[in-house]
């Protein structure tokens, strides 16, 4: 388990950014009135600017775009009479009985999430009509599914309150659905991601960052890399949850790819440039003030400090040193975390985490049972995808009882947890367990506490050297460096952000792993209770896990709930607390499911074998040679006759 609240100075950055996502829609009728006011606090340059820009904008509207209406006066919000009451599974997962309320005017936000899709209800089993990618822009028309948080929840909303909203209705020209209200985020906000502030820093020099496309979850060239990280299993988890293709229906085969029931979906597509002009305007000016460093004036005497002075002396070569300096300190300033941040982290975190250990395929049976069964917990609960459920990430190690979910997504286990496990409740009570940790955002609190506030800057170092742009930008804020030291202090200060940035980036990423690995009770018993809940909603019942996730092994006690691997009837106790351990069942979901992991490991441990040199064939004997003939003796010549024995006057030839 994780989690993970951090020290009071992280404390304050972690308020900070749950209080100005709140602000970002506390007051529909002035949504980005109400998100620059708060969020540009420590930036009084953008806050004038943005202002400045409210005056300017005031007297225009473009009543065709999504937003236009947000400037308009308060309104007494109407009911919806088109939701049905909640069910009461959506009951037990917390949902309050207050009717769905009408967005009047609609207030203006983006699709934070990699991708999002649209519902005809506000239930994630409803019939998805289109699908929406990152940044797109929609007006919420609606909000419905009210769920009643604990007080002092660790966790916050895009809609603040008591009741936040789950789903929300919006509307984008001819297209009208219901969307998961997490999906969403504010304009504001998403114009001050990374990515949004580096491509204003490199419009200051003609590089234009917009060519430069790369999927949600792709790495920026040129950052660190840790040393024992698995990069390549993490990105292959992470291609599968970046296009979901499949919904977690319940009916369906839980070992295998559920009906393909996305592909052919309308993608409907509203960026930040087809937006109204008050929203652009405002969002580019915002950028603009948020990306401006207030140089110190150049002093050809100042030294900058005592140990820089007694290297360089006192005069231009001082000065340009002081620059440099004063450039590494205002750069990396502290911003909240963003969905794009929020990734990065996620992505690091789970190679960390990973290791040199191996994952199972993502169409491996064991890991689509898995998938399925957080899937259908993750229905139930406020995550910006609950009809897809999160990235599983299933670790072949044995030897190791882990599980984890991490900032945007995605959920590390091992075999070893899953092999402690002795039922289906008990798999449904820990997938219960990491939902409600990435409900409450224990991997983005556990970044804050590794002082990820700076990392906002760091990538934006990244990006600007990956476009060939960050010594052009340099020079830009070194303007008023005298030009014979020009060239070497623009050497300097590029050398000095690119060393600033890895050393900071090699920091948050290890200190996050540490911290999600550092147990937490608070947070450990918050999840065990609202993931009680969303449990129970899925029509399981939830169990106490804590031995099996400690190393030790439950009570074989007899409990509530079915012995043959089926869901428990939804209704379930009133009780958020988890039940004593059902005994252990042979179910023929769960029967298989270890029946996968069994075949897994063998084929792991065959793999593993050293494989024999293959034996060295005998050689052939040679084919025997036939023997040859045995020669004939030649023919002796006849033998003369003595001369005296010769016929009377013969003589011998010559």
């Amino acid at each position: 388990m994780s989690a993970r609240f951090q020290p009071v100075s992280a404390s304050v950055a972690f308020m900070c950014a749950s209080a100005f996502l709140a602000a970002c829609n506390s007051n529909p009728t002035h949504t980005s009135e109400a998100a620059a006011e708060f969020a540009l606090q420590a930036d009084p340059e953008a806050a004038k600017a943005d202002d400045a820009a409210k005056a300017e904008d005031a007297a225009k509207t473009d009543d065709a775009a999504p937003g236009a209406a947000a400037a308009a006066g308060d309104a007494p919000a109407r009911a919806l009479p088109d939701v049905p009451a909640p069910t009461a599974a959506q009951r037990t997962a917390g949902i309050s009985d207050l009717p769905a309320e009408a967005c009047d005017p609609p207030i203006l936000m983006q699709v934070g999430s990699t991708v999002a899709f649209v519902f005809e209800r506000p239930d994630p089993m409803s019939k998805p009509i289109a699908r929406m990618g990152e940044g797109a822009a929609v007006d919420v028309v609606g909000k419905a599914r009210f769920v009643r948080m604990e007080t002092g929840a660790p966790m916050h909303e895009g809609f603040p309150g008591e009741t936040p909203p789950t789903w929300v209705k919006i509307r984008v020209r001819s297209t009208e659905g219901w969307m998961p209200a997490r999906s969403l985020i504010g304009v504001l906000p998403l114009a001050l991601d990374s990515r949004g502030l580096a491509a204003e820093r490199a419009a200051l020099v003609g590089v234009d960052l917009s060519k430069d496309v790369r999927n949600a979850w792709d790495a920026i060239p040129g950052t660190p890399q840790l040393s024992e990280a698995n990069y390549e299993a993490a990105d292959a988890v992470l291609a599968d949850a970046a296009d979901p293709h499949d919904l977690r229906m319940p009916g369906r085969d839980a070992f295998t790819h559920g009906p393909d029931m996305l592909k052919g979906l309308p993608e409907v597509r509203t960026t930040v440039a087809q937006l109204s002009k008050v929203i652009d305007g405002r969002a580019g000016k915002v950028r603009a003030a948020a990306t401006e460093l207030k140089m110190p004036p150049y002093d050809k005497n100042a030294p900058g400090n005592l140990k820089e002075a007694l290297k360089v002396g006192i005069g231009p070569k001082a000065a340009a040193w002081k620059m440099v300096n004063a450039l590494e300190y205002l750069w990396f300033n502290s911003r909240f975390l963003t969905p794009v941040e929020e990734r990065v982290i996620g992505r690091e975190c789970l190679a960390a985490l990973i290791g040199s250990r191996q994952v199972l395929p993502q169409d491996d049976p064991a890991v689509r049972y898995v998938t399925w069964v957080l899937g259908r917990v993750a229905a139930q609960s406020t995550t910006p995808m609950p009809a897809f459920g999160l990235a599983v990430a299933v670790v072949r190690d044995d030897a190791s009882r882990e599980a984890e979910a991490l900032p945007g997504g995605p959920v590390m286990v091992t075999t070893g947890l899953l092999r402690a496990l002795r039922n289906e409740h008990e798999l449904a009570t820990v997938m219960g367990q990491m939902v409600a940790d990435s409900e409450s955002l224990v991997g983005v609190s556990a970044a804050y506490a590794a002082r990820a506030d700076r990392l906002n800057a760091v990538l934006q170092v990244f990006e600007l050297q990956a476009a060939g742009a960050l010594e052009a930008v340099v020079e830009e804020y070194l303007i008023e460096v005298p030009e014979d030291h020009t060239e070497q202090a623009v050497f300097d200060g590029r050398d000095r952000l690119l060393n600033a940035a890895s050393e900071r980036y090699v920091e948050i990423m290890r200190g996050t792993v540490a911290e999600l690995r550092a147990a937490n009770e608070r947070q450990r018993e918050y999840a065990a209770r609202r993931g009680a809940m969303l449990v129970r909603a899925a029509g399981w019942t939830p169990v106490d896990v804590s031995a099996a996730m400690a190393g030790g092994t439950s009570e074989d006690t007899a409990g509530a709930g079915t012995a043959s691997g089926g869901a428990a009837p939804a209704g379930g106790a009133a009780a958020n607390e988890p039940a004593r351990a059902p005994r252990a069942n042979t179910g023929p979901r769960w029967t298989r499911f270890m029946q996968e992991l069994d075949r897994d490991r063998a084929a792991a441990e065959e793999a593993a074998k050293p494989k024999a040199a293959p034996k060295a064939k005998p050689m052939a004997k040679p084919a025997a040679k036939p023997r040859p003939a045995p020669k004939a003796a030649p023919k002796s010549a006849p033998k003369r006759a003595p001369a005296s024995a010769q016929p009377d006057g013969a003589r011998p030839s010559r």
